[in-house]
């Protein structure tokens, strides 16, 4: 069941809404493979976890390239790192040591087993040294919980998180603050978000309160149209992602984050749309062959396990794109089959929901 406005603002403490949403992601089943297989997302939760791949391959190298850094001694802070899904994306690209930390010490311990898992596997030589902090990021002062306080970090990770700061200035500015207070200068904030300007066409623009599809929804409150124009801050909406998230979030005003940033010495490196990366690396060699190890497009014509409850009008919807180029367009570079990879419209609005984003921090200015 999905929730309601009216559920939240029972729920809503006076100290905000950060107990609610970590309530929200430690109750969530931590699902096996063929579970997550079998989900309608199975293709954006792959094309996400492709894109935040690309990412950390991308500034982990430039972290190695740089003279500050030590080849094989990279560290990084992941703030809001959930149950762990990125810890093998870390150990690919050869860090030497790991901060975790998030808000829901359930998905906290979840991600502590994983690493466990991991270490106690074969494949373990090249694993990582790891540390595990809770903490809500938006209030807490994560410097005075970790191990060694006086840690440089390479690269600070936060990935799908960062909005859950923009409740408060307060909380939006702390979160910048713990992301920039132990990375060195030279190294990188690296991070995704919710699109505010797509959502922001899509909804209030419109006199709209609610959008979506079959997989998602994002719905605002009644008073969201009587905003002259919109807060800053605390901007809420309902978000809701089938099987993965159904929780209050809020909009990011991206100049906003900009502004604040610099407080922290963090200058914006750079800010592209989900679709933008996408095509970005599509065309580099490694993305690619990514791309289909990590499984993030269907093959299309789809066989006869995808097409499993979908009727041929849905299919038709879902894929008219993908369809129409294998029809109409010779020049396609195809197999002898004629396959192509895809993904469904569905999941394509919203993937295209979110906007990937860098900052280096620089020497402070006298």
């Amino acid at each position: 069941m999905k929730r309601s406005f009216d559920s939240v603002d029972n729920e809503r403490p006076s100290e905000g809404l950060g107990k609610v949403i970590a309530e929200h992601y430690n109750k969530l089943e931590n699902s096996g493979i063929e579970v997550r297989n079998e989900s309608k997302i199975i293709c954006m939760r792959n094309f996400n976890n492709w894109l935040k791949s690309m990412m950390i391959n991308e500034f982990v190298d430039l972290a190695k390239q740089n003279c500050y850094a030590n080849t094989g001694n990279i560290k990084v802070l992941d703030v809001g790192c959930g149950k762990g899904g990125d810890l093998k994306k870390y150990q690919a690209c050869g860090i030497q040591h790991l901060v975790c930390t998030d808000i829901a010490e359930t998905s906290l311990e979840q991600c502590k087993d994983r690493y466990e898992c991991m270490k106690n596997s074969n494949n373990s030589r090249r694993l990582f040294t790891c540390d595990f902090v809770p903490a809500d990021a938006t209030k807490d002062t994560i410097y005075d919980k970790l191990k060694n306080p006086n840690i440089q970090f390479d690269l600070t990770m936060i990935q799908f998180a960062y909005h859950y700061s923009f409740e408060t200035i307060e909380q939006s500015t702390k979160m910048l603050e713990n992301a920039s207070r132990n990375l060195r200068e030279g190294g990188y904030l690296v991070g995704s978000t919710v699109n505010a300007n797509k959502v922001m066409s899509k909804t209030l623009n419109q006199k709209k309160l609610k959008f979506g599809n079959e997989i998602f929804s994002i719905e605002f409150p009644e008073k969201a149209l009587e905003y002259e124009r919109p807060p800053l801050f605390g901007n809420t909406y309902m978000f809701h992602l089938h099987g993965v998230v159904d929780c209050p979030e809020f909009l990011v005003h991206f100049p906003t984050v900009v502004h604040i940033a610099k407080q922290f010495n963090l200058e914006l490196y750079y800010e592209k749309r989900f679709e933008e990366y996408f095509l970005e690396n599509l065309d580099e060699e490694n993305g690619r062959k990514l791309l289909q190890r990590m499984r993030a497009l269907k093959s299309f014509p789809l066989n006869d396990e995808d097409r499993q409850d979908l009727t041929d009008e849905q299919i038709a919807s879902e894929y008219e794109r993908a369809n129409n180029m294998l029809r109409n367009d010779a020049n396609i570079d195809i197999t002898d089959s004629r396959r192509i990879g895809t993904i469904s419209k569905s999941e394509w609005e919203a993937i295209s929901l979110y906007i990937v984003f860098a900052f280096k921090k620089v020497t402070p200015k006298k």
